[in-house]
């Protein structure tokens, strides 16, 4: 493990998720790699792999709620979702679809936005290690693999179990897109703000115009049109999006006084101006894909204020 750390942590992690079944792990595992862990290796195990990841992984990051299976969890925290979970996952993605729709996948955000509303569903109150690899730090990115995955006609780019029980939950059916909700914007001075209510696909609104609200206030603009409205020095906002098809509401508030954040700064997209997603409540990590970001904090830009409190990773 030592020796061939990257190799053999890729190779454990996706030997892992393979080998969980329902509970049972030690012994598929041994089917799997043809090697057998005694019970009193099985730690020495677990903390070489540990170690393995954090040498090779440029952001490591331990798993937070460790059940009564701690050393099988630690594998399966980076191997993303067990394969034994694949049918699960692919009837509670279709049944967001068939409730909401399934957010862009073209949408930066998208694998954030589904994360957030899977892990909302009741169905995954009896199924921890689903819940734990949809919290874990692949959950996003799983999210975002099986939005592109029901894009394609041939559900490709994704681990074929997954692809499998989505090609017959989706079969021959087509896939509902939920309303795009409202985002804060840096204004094109980059001294201002403002709230943006994306374009919209017909077949969210059965031919109806959207009604968007912001703090009460009502504007209808055109499916196709961008709803813009700049911001003057509110603490908090929230925006409504009404005319939904089935009469669903699209509902979002904005902590906008850095005083009152749960994180004091905020984070744009360098292109978009877009302000990103917040962290998970008051952790102190927060997971982000590459690229150009603009910072705003109550002191100023200063990246060393980031690096020092906060892990970007």
């Amino acid at each position: 493990m030592d020796r061939y750390r990257s190799i053999l942590a890729i190779w454990i992690a996706r030997k892992s998720g393979q080998a969980y079944d329902a509970g049972a792990f030690w012994d598929r595992f041994a089917e799997e790699t043809g090697v057998t862990i005694s019970l009193n290796r099985r730690a020495n195990f677990a903390f070489a792999f540990r170690r393995a990841c954090r040498h090779c992984m440029v952001n490591y990051t331990e798993p937070k709620e460790l059940g009564t299976r701690k050393y099988v969890e630690v594998f399966l925290y980076q191997a993303g979702i067990p394969l034994d979970q694949c049918l699960l996952y692919a009837q509670m993605l279709r049944r967001i679809e068939r409730q909401y729709g399934l957010p862009d996948p073209n949408s930066d955000e998208s694998g954030e936005e589904l994360r957030t509303t899977m892990l909302s569903r009741p169905e995954l109150a009896g199924h921890p290690m689903l819940h734990k690899a949809l919290r874990g730090p692949a959950g996003a990115y799983l999210c975002e693999a099986a939005l592109n995955s029901v894009s394609n006609p041939d559900f490709t780019g994704i681990n074929p179990r997954l692809r499998d029980e989505l090609a017959r939950a989706f079969e021959h059916e087509q896939v509902r897109r939920a309303a795009r909700p409202p985002f804060v914007r840096l204004g094109e001075d980059y001294c201002s703000l403002e709230i943006v209510g994306p374009r919209q696909d017909e077949q969210s609104f059965g031919g109806r115009t959207p009604e968007w609200r912001v703090d009460g206030q009502r504007y209808w603009v055109s499916r196709s049109d961008e709803l813009v409205v700049p911001l003057a020095g509110q603490p908090r906002v929230t925006v409504e999006l009404r005319g939904l098809s089935g009469g669903l509401t699209v509902l979002r508030s904005f902590v906008i006084n850095l005083r009152e954040r749960e994180q004091p700064f905020m984070l744009f997209d360098y292109e978009s101006r877009r302000l990103r997603r917040e962290a998970n409540g008051v952790e102190r990590s927060w997971d982000l894909k590459s690229g150009q970001l603009l910072a705003a904090s109550r002191n100023g830009c200063d990246s060393n204020q980031f690096r020092a409190g906060y892990r970007m990773a």
